[in-house]
């Protein structure tokens, strides 16, 4: 999978990882549903929790990917959509952006 995702790495400007656990994952894909929101092709042929396993072994296979390319930003997805925002904001625009993390610990890794 890592090979499929390098071969596109020369194609993007700010590589990020949104890491986030897959138990956190499978809860907020439950609140977009209810919200409204439908992932449901992104999620197709999940059985939650019986497949938490094979989402915990995705998540090392990026992790991996973020060893092997240092340029890639690490960006903590367990927080609120709005410190994610910002996260971003900071990683794309890192002079431009005068938005504080405002003491909520760390959100990205560099």
């Amino acid at each position: 999978m890592s090979a499929q995702l390098e071969q596109y790495a020369e194609h993007i400007a700010h590589p990020i990882l949104f890491d986030i656990s897959p138990e956190t994952s499978l809860a907020r894909w439950e609140q977009q549903r209810a919200e409204g929101f439908d992932y449901s092709f992104m999620c197709e042929g999940l059985e939650p929790p019986e497949d938490l396993e094979r989402l915990k072994m995705t998540r090392a296979l990026y992790k991996e990917l973020r060893v092997r390319n240092p340029e890639i930003v690490e960006l903590n997805a367990e927080s609120s959509k709005d410190r994610i925002a910002i996260s971003i904001l900071e990683i794309v625009y890192p002079m431009k952006s005068n938005l504080k993390n405002e003491g909520q610990g760390e959100l990205c890794t560099r």
